[in-house]
């Protein structure tokens, strides 16, 4: 299938918009019909186009998601049972989730609820994977990780910076945030600057009000292949927008984050900010929520011209 650049264009918007329909029912029997519908597009159509922008069939795109959040839900939340998972992702029964779970990692839902740290997530899942299973190798974590949210983050807040101190975990009430964005598929990184230049210049002429960049990540880099995972590049907007064409908006919903604020100023200081961050919430008294992180730039200490980036590193929470 052959599309020009506009085309391709109002294409991904669609099945953004698809995709968003698939997260937010994730836990119901989903049919084709109704995510078509959310594209709109009839479902002949919508299952090309989607396989086309997305790299895999609507049903594997479904059933992978299901089971990455599964594999999350053991890894975060031990105590969970099988049937209750099977329950809360749309599985016929705790043996049916269990066989797939099975076929997709090479490894039992024990086998991840055994582990302690992302570390160990990661590598057990980065041997399987190597041992013949059928998930690609992940990238290394870069400029976009996982995140999501919307932050009203204290302006007083001191940042620091990372090293052997060890950050400040604030456990905070976020209110909703209606942000524009373009989504990214692919290793974490990898074009999210032409992107935010992009939409920075559709807003700038449009002279919207808005605020901070906020970038969503939707897929844990330790569970799902660098090229599946998925980044929003969003900018907060200030007033309500219906129509932004070519791009899509959602809304971050509101409550309780976890956060900490640092200077980034080198690549490899993403991912021990998200180490920190996660392995701080696991000694907090609170869980992750099975819900995108995301990260805040600040403009105060921002110089991007030298690669330096003030950010909050945000995950939602719940008491354990």
């Amino acid at each position: 299938m052959k599309v020009n650049e506009q085309s391709r264009n109002e294409y991904h918007k669609r099945i953004s918009s698809a995709m968003d329909y698939i997260q937010l029912n994730i836990h119901k029997n989903l049919c084709l019909e109704n995510v078509a519908k959310a594209a709109h597009l009839s479902p002949f159509h919508f299952h090309k186009v989607f396989k086309l922008v997305v790299g895999e069939t609507v049903a594997d795109f479904i059933r992978r998601i299901k089971l990455e959040r599964a594999a999350g839900l053991f890894f975060y939340q031990k105590k969970i049972s099988i049937t209750d998972t099977a329950m809360e992702l749309g599985f016929s029964s705790s043996q049916n989730l269990a066989k797939s779970f099975k076929q997709h990692f090479n490894l039992t839902p024990t086998a991840i609820k055994t582990l302690t740290s992302k570390e160990e997530l990661k590598n057990l899942i980065e041997q399987n994977r190597k041992n013949g299973n059928n998930l690609s190798k992940n990238g290394n974590d870069t400029g976009s990780d996982n995140t999501y949210s919307t932050v009203s983050t204290p302006s007083t807040l001191e940042t620091k910076t990372l090293g052997a101190e060890t950050l400040k975990l604030i456990i905070s009430e976020f209110e909703a945030r209606q942000v524009i964005y373009k989504r990214l598929i692919g290793e974490y990184g990898v074009g999210v600057q032409e992107a935010f230049a992009e939409l920075h210049k559709f807003v700038t002429a449009r002279q919207m009000l808005i605020s901070e960049p906020i970038y969503i990540i939707w897929d844990n880099p330790e569970i799902t292949p660098a090229e599946k995972c998925r980044t929003d590049i969003c900018i907060t907007l200030r007033e309500a927008i219906s129509e932004v064409a070519p791009y899509n908006t959602q809304t971050i919903s509101a409550g309780r984050y976890a956060y900490i604020r640092t200077i980034i100023k080198q690549e490899n200081e993403y991912g021990e900010a998200w180490e920190q961050l996660f392995s701080q919430i696991l000694d907090s008294g609170y869980q992750p929520e099975e819900k995108p992180c995301f990260k805040i730039l600040h403009d105060e200490k921002s110089d991007p011209q030298h690669g330096v980036f003030e950010i909050s590193f945000c995950a939602a929470v719940k008491p354990l």
